[in-house]
């Protein structure tokens, strides 16, 4: 979905929804970078945090997930959008769909 004249500052979450700036190249120890779609199997997409919402009591947010912190989320998590920037592609997913952290105390 592209918001044509929706600046990501003006986006609020309900819940337990979270923001997730898609990455789509990865860099090897080496130097070497590696676009998502050169290995296309099951593996785990990443992406930055860009938003969180505020979660309930029902649905808390976990504590690791804010904003900057690199994670994991399974291929077909979340809806994308894009904003009127127009530059980076997003995802809309719910906490639970975060599959784990890269290096959170190290990011933010």
């Amino acid at each position: 979905m592209k918001l044509h004249s929706v600046d990501l500052d003006q986006l609020v979450l309900k819940e337990d929804r979270v923001l997730v700036e898609i990455k789509t190249e990865e860099k090897t120890r080496s130097g070497l970078i590696i676009p998502q779609t050169a290995d296309d199997n099951e593996h785990p997409a990443y992406g930055i945090i860009a938003l969180v919402g505020p979660g309930t009591e029902d649905r808390p947010v976990d504590e690791r997930t804010r904003v900057g912190v690199a994670v994991l989320y399974g291929k077909y998590a979340g809806s994308d959008i894009e904003f009127s920037d127009g530059d980076k592609k997003y995802l809309i997913m719910r906490d639970p769909d975060i599959m784990g952290y890269i290096n959170p105390k190290n990011n933010g």
